[in-house]
């Protein structure tokens, strides 16, 4: 029975003490919960005055700007007024000068009115004499590749884009131009003749056409397939690059007849057949790329647009200058 009292008073004891600890608990978070109130009120309060204190400061900022607008305006009505009075000065001491001024300007002006109807009419004969010679030039090509027979033998490929040799051993090509002769050399070159010339080409420029072998099947490329894209040409000098420029921004092909590249590389024998769209090459690839990612290079965009001849011309006067064909 003792032992059962003692049990009972140990259950009573610890029944307390829970109750005491729970008591202390929730005086415990009760004061906790006041003491996050008082910081949260406290910071709140500390905000407030950093935010007046912010508010006096950019105040004074904008006072002190204000100030120094007012007094650059003052300084800046003085030195009107100022150029004013000199303009003034300089205007009645120069009126006899500036007489004799427009006096010899106008008969300059005539002189340059006559040097340059002169001229016009001079480039005007030249042009029209110069687009006679190209169309009775680009008829006779015409009519040399009308009288391409297939019985010359070997494979003939279409001209999809301009190519201008880059060695003495390459033959260049316009848009549009039939290359004869074909023989392959390697996965990127193949060697052809055009107008009577024999070199070779990157086989990425042209389309085959109808193969006039009867020993060989025929082979055609069709234009809606992906373009065939060029080899890397690691034998073409830096005189062939053509005009280049820079990769300002990252930019990856989304179809396949886009190039890819990084920022910072350098885009060769770029074309411009299109506002928003050029064509270069760029590791060892040809495709199409957005302008807006490529800065052309300062040297080539000082020396402003430039060209290779196509044909030979001979000056007719000092103010020309003589051309060689590729040249």
């Amino acid at each position: 029975r003792e032992q059962q009292k003692l049990e009972e008073q140990r259950s009573a004891a610890e029944e307390q003490r829970r109750i005491e600890d729970e008591n202390r608990s929730r005086e415990e978070q009760a004061f906790e919960q006041k003491r996050r109130e008082e910081e949260e009120r406290r910071l709140e309060i500390q905000r407030g005055r950093e935010e007046e204190k912010r508010r006096a400061e950019e105040q004074l900022r904008e006072d002190e700007r204000n100030r120094g607008d007012e007094e650059r305006r003052r300084v800046e009505e003085d030195r009107i007024a100022e150029e004013r009075r000199r303009d003034e000065e300089r205007r009645i001491a120069e009126e006899k000068r500036i007489s004799e001024e427009r006096r010899i300007a106008e008969e300059k002006r005539i002189s340059e009115e006559r040097r340059v109807a002169e001229e016009n009419r001079i480039a005007e004969e030249r042009r029209v004499a110069e687009e006679n010679r190209i169309a009775a030039e680009l008829a006779a090509q015409q009519q040399q590749q009308q009288q391409v027979s297939p019985k010359s033998g070997g494979k003939q490929a279409k001209a999809i884009y301009d190519y201008v040799a880059g060695d003495d051993d390459e033959v260049s090509f316009s848009m549009g131009d039939l290359i004869t002769q074909i023989e392959m050399i390697d996965d990127g070159w193949a060697t052809g003749s055009l107008n009577g010339k024999s070199g070779m080409f990157p086989i990425g420029y042209v389309e085959m056409v109808e193969d006039v072998s009867p020993s060989k099947p025929t082979r055609t490329i069709s234009q809606s397939q992906p373009t065939p894209q060029p080899q890397p040409e690691p034998s073409l000098a830096p005189l062939d690059k053509g005009l280049s420029g820079t990769a300002v921004y990252d930019y990856d092909a989304a179809d396949s007849d886009e190039i890819s590249f990084a920022e910072g590389e350098e885009i060769t024998n770029i074309e411009m057949p299109d506002p928003g769209w050029w064509i270069g090459i760029c590791r060892g690839k040809r495709g199409i790329f957005p302008k807006a990612y490529v800065q052309l290079s300062d040297v080539q965009e000082d020396l402003g647009k430039c060209g290779t001849a196509i044909y030979d011309y001979e000056a007719a006067a000092e103010d020309e200058t003589s051309l060689t064909e590729s040249g």
